[in-house]
């Protein structure tokens, strides 16, 4: 038994306190940095009138969100068609690649994004005029943010005209106003089919709806900021619509 003079052996049981306390901050700082990688899932409108009209928006939508994406990051790559929620499948799923080695992690990175990026095309080059069923293919995406609790920083982008064409609801035929929006929550409620966005950013970029309308433009924006509100989704003005390109950069 060691019989230090009380000083030292004060001195000795902080330095032991000190090294029991950094030893717990690593394990947390490496916690924290394994979690703070980030889950993006994107739906693209597959609809003809949205492909033809804004796929190099859609494109520059995309390129702002491979931009921000770095290693251990995930991307989820769907397209909103007729599929609804029971039949949903995405179409690219992939995490870059986290080596710790740049020049690896980089090779791996530009690979991946090319993919990616041929992924995206063939959806709008095979886009057809069928349906655009927004409302289930967000639904499916909740399923995919659900499945993975790894990852602190999630984020859902739109990159859709925001016109939800499908058996249940048209809006294009149907006028989209409050008692639509009243119908289509308490509807979805009842079947249980809004899903759980809390603690996910959303983005909603190229919407726009009828370019020469504008009411159609705000009628829509109503809507689907309700919607997203009842989901309790983050999201505001600033990421929604156009301006949403500027927010996806940041």
């Amino acid at each position: 038994m060691n019989n230090f003079p009380p000083f030292i052996a004060m001195r000795l049981s902080i330095l032991a306190s000190l090294r029991v306390a950094l030893l717990a901050l690593l394990v947390v700082l490496s916690t924290s940095c394994e979690n703070s990688s980030s889950l993006t899932v994107v739906l693209v409108d597959g609809s003809a009138s949205f492909a033809i009209a804004e796929s190099s928006a859609a494109r520059a939508s995309l390129e702002a969100v491979l931009r921000g994406l770095t290693p251990g990051d995930r991307l989820v790559l769907g397209r909103i068609s007729g599929q609804s929620v029971a039949n949903y499948r995405f179409d690219f799923d992939t995490t870059l690649s986290s080596t710790g080695v740049s020049l690896d992690d980089r090779d791996s990175r530009d690979s991946v994004l090319a993919r990616i990026r041929m992924t995206f095309d063939a959806i709008l080059s095979t886009a057809n005029a069928g349906q655009s069923n927004i409302l289930d293919a967000m639904s499916a995406a909740e399923g995919v943010f659900v499945r993975a609790s790894d990852h602190r920083n999630r984020r859902l982008v739109v990159i859709a005209d925001m016109v939800h064409e499908a058996a249940d609801y048209n809006f294009r035929t149907q006028p989209v106003d409050s008692a639509l929006t009243a119908r289509v929550l308490r509807e979805r409620r009842a079947a249980g089919s809004i899903p759980n966005f809390a603690e996910v950013n959303v983005f909603v970029a190229n919407a726009g709806g009828r370019t020469d309308r504008p009411e159609s433009y705000f009628a829509l924006h109503r809507f689907w900021m309700t919607y997203l509100a009842a989901t309790g989704a983050t999201i505001d003005s600033a990421t929604y619509g156009r301006a949403a390109l500027n927010a996806i950069r940041q």
